[in-house]
């Protein structure tokens, strides 16, 4: 009998242990598919800010910066202008006699020209240089740590390969941009320099448009009111 005991015993001690070891596994497998489940969801929730984010600073139409993002860039950028000595241009430029496209072919065919437009610009800039819609068919573009030579180079091509691209969709006729380009002085601030960039955009599209003019050049034309 004695034997009989301790053999049950032993077997309930091991059943005990295995139902024991049993709801330690379980316990486990749910403490870890709780921890899997609160870091998918963290990680969800960190991809819906991330879109989120990006849809607040970018343009639906064009996937180019807004407006308010744009001014908040560069705003950031001029600090640096002014306590490190970063280089900066200011190129503001629109699409030439637009409106007649949008009389002339309907409003799709302009959405679709400003796309391709955009994508164009996107496409063409450098890394550390800053695209932007200022606002209906007006485009920005930050250049940074440029020369003001170099930064001419770059909206040149820009207006070049944009004036090449074809456009079927739009009677065939080339889409021009007349742009207005200004290299920043130290103290000039944000109000100025956009004064003189207006300036020299206002200076390109009065030339016979489809052409870069400088804040310089604008300014050293006798036929149109100075800003400095």
């Amino acid at each position: 009998k004695k034997p009989l005991l301790e053999f049950l015993m032993v077997e309930c001690v091991f059943i005990v242990f295995v139902v024991m070891a049993q709801a330690v596994i379980i316990r486990a497998r749910e403490v870890r598919e709780h921890l899997e489940q609160l870091t998918k969801s963290e990680q969800e929730l960190m991809v819906e800010r991330a879109i989120s984010d990006k849809l607040l600073k970018i343009d639906a139409l064009t996937g180019l910066y807004n407006h308010k993002t744009f001014h908040e860039y560069l705003v950031s950028l001029l600090e640096q202008c002014e306590s490190n000595g970063l280089r900066l241009q200011l190129a503001l430029f629109d699409i030439d006699n637009f409106k007649r496209v949008n009389d002339t072919y309907g409003h799709w065919v302009g959405d679709l020209v400003l796309k391709e437009v955009a994508a164009k610009v996107g496409g063409l800039i450098g890394l550390n240089d800053f695209a932007a819609r200022y606002g209906g068919e007006e485009f920005a573009v930050i250049f940074t740590d440029k020369s003001i030579h170099e930064a001419y180079a770059a909206a040149e091509e820009l207006r070049l390969k944009i004036a090449a691209m074809e456009h079927p969709y739009a009677g065939g006729k080339p889409i021009t941009v007349s742009i207005g380009l200004c290299d920043y002085q130290l103290g000039d601030g944000k109000e100025k320099l956009f004064r003189k960039t207006d300036h020299a955009l206002y200076a390109a599209k009065h030339s016979g448009k489809n052409a870069v003019v400088t804040a310089s050049a604008a300014h050293d034309d006798d036929n149109i009111l100075s800003y400095a």
